[in-house]
């Protein structure tokens, strides 16, 4: 027997068929001991046979790389002769194995065709937005490099330059044992001054098999940016963040002992700060160290991290105090004990200790929502045993950590329960689940007290004393078919010092019906209700919804949403109003998208609004708007 060549080049493409001619006039019960293996997984009952040739077509496209093919045949006393072996590859080129790529283009265009009394400045009546994401993939034996890009359109933004903007990009490049990223990623250290740090700018990392270990090169950008602008997020010296980290597992049970340790150093200015920063200019450097062991079969797990950096900070506030080349430190430390399971049932607990303090000028840019001048203590207690979980912890946190007299000391404690059931058996015929539906119940409760311990010299500062209680407890039924649940909630926020009560409680039902295979239901009612105790006033929110989709035929599809919120109040400035809202979308499928060729939605949609004020009835408002909007989708693959 003899394998076909390739029907292009000297390399298979992932769907082609694989030929093999063989011996002419082949007796039948010799056929009938032979198989055909690919990749040793028997293929013969996907053979066919065309002449003298056994044909074989994938039912999917074959992984990149090389494969094997065997001719065998089983004889009669039960062993298995090899009649042939063949070795293939699945690849583009010579230069690279595979190719991939993929878009997806998305773009809709709206003609509003009927409108009353829209809000000014009216918007245009015909507008069109889309989107699309490319990606794309090349690789080889030991490298890769892979990259995807994100573009957006909007007529109705005002963009300087133009209507069509990036979103998102990342270049993303792999040899054995060294990876590049430029653009928009999340560098993954966890630390106190690196957290959840997706920003826009270039990494390089490599890792060092012989030690275990692994170092990475960033600069980074420390705000968010999209768009065009900005370019790689590399030029902008006044914004910018540069460091390294070092992360080692130097232990032979690599989660016996990770050490990581990171530095960093940046700017960033006004025009890069967050929206609502009172930071002109800030500038500095950070350093952390982390040790993270889990031991004992992993019943005991150890984390401590401590950090330090320097920081200046020009305000634009010109009566606030700006910071130059401020040290302070930071540490944490975790402690998790789980003792044992129990064989043969799903019982489960464990509890720790954490302790953490930052101190009060502590700040670092590739972590900005680090609450600083923070010292915290919490204990903390989980279980979960066949459907009962349970998460209890106390804290107490303090601020002025740095003993600054001018500050008071305020000291924060903290009490949570969490309690989870879910019904994990199968019901009784005629117990009360059936009736009700299968059954998980949350109930939450949260107790803060915020008292202030010492003074500030001078005391310019109001005295503190709070007490916050919220309870919370929330059921859901479900049914093949069909759930439905309620919740309850109180909050109670007591204000010692100037005698103040404010009770809030939250009501809510929903339920989700699904009728026949082609319309859902969903109705809902929710009741938010408001004491306070300095006027003895009350407000009360009632919000009463009822969404539905429905399919009703293979290309006709639709949505209708109902919404009607009243809020009334007897405070000095009282309230009485009724907002109503309808939406509406019918959406024909007209063309359905294929790979490489556009598919079609025609949509008409609409919404309508009545605003109705008992107290002050000039401010009463009806509107709507009526659109008409043809969408296209395009999806592109190299996928056959």
């Amino acid at each position: 027997p003899t394998l076909e060549a390739p029907a292009q080049g000297e390399y298979r493409d992932p769907m082609e068929m694989l030929r093999i001619k063989l011996p002419a006039k082949l007796p039948i019960e010799v056929l009938q001991t032979l198989a055909l293996e690919l990749d040793n997984i028997d293929v013969t009952a996907m053979v066919s046979r065309n002449g003298d040739y056994a044909e074989l077509t994938p039912l999917q496209p074959m992984p990149w790389g090389t494969h094997t093919l065997r001719l065998v045949e089983y004889t009669a006393d039960g062993s298995i002769n090899e009649k042939a072996y063949w070795e293939f590859q699945v690849r583009r080129s010579s230069a690279f194995r595979e190719v991939d790529y993929a878009a997806s283009i998305n773009l809709i265009a709206s003609q509003r065709i009927d409108d009353k009394n829209l809000t000014p400045p009216e918007p245009n009546e015909f507008t069109g937005q889309g989107s699309a994401i490319f990606q794309g993939r090349v690789a080889d034996d030991d490298w890769e490099v892979s990259g995807q890009m994100d573009l957006l359109y909007n007529s109705e933004i005002q963009r300087p330059e133009h209507d069509l903007d990036l979103g998102s990009y990342l270049i993303s490049g792999r040899k054995a044992d060294n990876q590049m990223n430029l653009g928009h990623h999340t560098l993954s250290q966890t630390s106190l001054i690196m957290e959840g740090f997706n920003r826009r700018g270039l990494s390089a990392s490599t890792r060092f098999d012989a030690l275990n270990s692994a170092a990475t090169g960033f600069v980074m950008r420390p705000d968010v940016v999209l768009g065009f602008r900005q370019g790689l997020g590399l030029s902008d010296s006044a914004n910018r963040v540069s460091g390294v980290t070092w992360e080692t597992q130097p232990l032979q049970n690599p989660e016996a002992l990770y050490v990581s340790a990171t530095y960093l150093t940046g700017e960033q200015t006004l025009s890069g700060a967050t929206v609502g920063s009172n930071i002109n200019n800030q500038t500095g450097d950070a350093m952390s160290l982390v040790a993270d062991s889990t031991i004992m079969d992993r019943r005991l797990r150890v984390r401590g991290e401590v950090a330090a950096s320097k920081v200046s900070i020009d305000y634009t506030d010109p009566l606030a105090t700006d910071i130059t080349d401020e040290n302070n430190n930071a540490m944490s430390l975790l402690t998790t004990w789980t003792p044992f399971a129990v064989p043969g049932q799903t019982f489960f607990w464990n509890t720790g200790i954490e302790a953490s303090q930052v101190d009060t000028y502590f700040a670092s840019l590739a972590n900005p929502t680090l609450p600083s001048d923070k010292k915290l203590s919490r204990l903390f207690f989980n279980t979960d045993w066949s459907g009962i979980s349970a998460q209890l912890s106390t804290a107490i946190e303090t601020n002025n950590v740095n003993n600054n007299a001018t500050l008071p000391v305020i000291e924060t404690r903290v009490n949570q329960a969490l309690l989870n059931y879910v019904f994990n058996r199968s019901p009784d015929e005629n117990s009360w689940v059936n009736w009700l539906g299968i059954p998980s119940l949350s109930l939450q409760w949260r107790g803060m007290t915020q008292d202030q311990i010492e003074e500030a010299v001078p005391n310019i500062y109001q005295d503190m004393d709070l007490d916050t209680d919220i309870t919370q407890v929330s059921n859901n039924f479900s049914y093949n078919t069909w759930n439905w649940g309620w919740l309850y909630g109180e909050s109670e926020q007591v204000d010692h010092i100037n005698v103040l009560e404010q009770l809030t409680y939250n009501r809510g039902i929903n339920a989700n019906f699904r009728i026949g295979e082609h319309i859902s239901v969903m109705p809902s009612l929710q009741q938010q209700t408001t004491q306070f105790s300095f006027d003895g006033s009350e407000s009360d929110t009632r919000i009463v919804s009822l969404s539905s989709q429905f399919l009703m035929q293979d290309a006709w599809n639709g949505s209708l949403m109902f919404n009607q919120a009243q809020t009334e109040s007897n405070s000095t400035l009282p309230q009485d109003s009724t907002t109503s809202t309808v939406a509406l979308q019918l959406t024909w499928n007209w063309i359905l998208p294929k790979n490489k060729h556009p598919g079609f939605d025609v949509i008409l949609s609409g919404s309508w609004q009545k605003l109705e004020d008992a107290i002050t009835p000039v401010n009463d408002q009806e509107s709507y708007q009526v659109f008409l909007s043809l969408a296209m989708k395009l999806p592109i693959s190299s996928a056959q």
